[in-house]
């Protein structure tokens, strides 16, 4: 029987391929780089294989050391100083109780840092794949979550220097730290407090990646659908924390 001779373009297609159909895998670094610089190619890779455990680990390995490296005593100073404020007993932060009160820090980090990207990818599957109709996965949202953990956690590191010298180790870098001397204590002060630079860049991101999930979804449209969910957010705790 004669055999049908194969074209240059099937024997590319054959050997392009994988025999299993899926898409080669990329190593982590290339993905690290491609999320500061490329977004957009992480997130058609996520699209094809999602990966999250590596980049979540990085994520909170930076948000530790980030913790961590803030020295007791300013930790102390500022616990008192708040409880001076509360007119309670700034008596009982001791040394001894900040020494336990950081390594109870650091175990709510590792417990609840997998609870928050699971609380995200969540939200996200629910609004892009339930309400608008994404073809996207549970799976392939966490992984986008976990790797905009990375800039968060970069952020934390980044600010740790600042937080020092100025013994604050609640200093964010937001529009209401530069606004905070022209605005009044509330809710507009605390909102604004609370939109870190760092967390908007790591919405931002988000977006373009989950935006590569659906080739229907625009950049655009999938940024302003994480950011609203961000700021809403911001806002709500923002409320509750003015309205006590």
């Amino acid at each position: 029987m004669e055999q049908t001779p194969h074209s240059d373009s099937d024997l590319d297609r054959s050997e392009a391929s994988p025999s299993d159909g899926a898409a080669p895998s990329v190593p982590f670094f290339t993905r690290l780089g491609w999320l500061f610089f490329s977004p957009g190619k992480l997130g058609e890779a996520i699209r094809e294989r999602p990966t999250a455990l590596v980049p979540a680990l990085v994520g909170l390995a930076l948000t530790i050391t980030a913790t961590l490296l803030v020295p007791q005593e300013i930790m102390m100073e500022t616990f008192r100083a708040q409880a001076l404020e509360r007119g309670q007993d700034a008596s009982a932060f001791s040394e001894e109780t900040m020494g336990l009160f950081r390594l109870a820090s650091v175990g709510g980090i590792l417990i609840f840092w997998w609870v928050i990207l699971a609380a995200g990818a969540g939200i996200y599957t629910v609004i892009f794949a339930f309400v608008l109709g994404d073809e996207a996965r549970f799976k392939q949202f966490f992984s986008a979550v976990a790797w905009a953990s990375v800039i968060a956690g970069l952020g934390g590191l980044c600010l740790t220097p600042l937080r020092i010298a100025a013994r604050n180790p609640q200093l964010t870098l937001s529009p209401g730290t530069f606004l905070g001397t022209m605005m009044d204590e509330g809710f507009l002060l605390r909102l604004t407090s609370g939109l870190d630079f760092f967390a908007l860049w790591s919405w931002i991101v988000t977006g373009i990646l989950i935006a590569q999930f659906d080739r229907r979804r625009s950049t655009g449209s999938a940024v302003g659908v994480v950011v609203f969910v961000g700021v809403s957010i911001i806002a709500v705790f923002a409320a509750l924390n003015f309205g006590g």
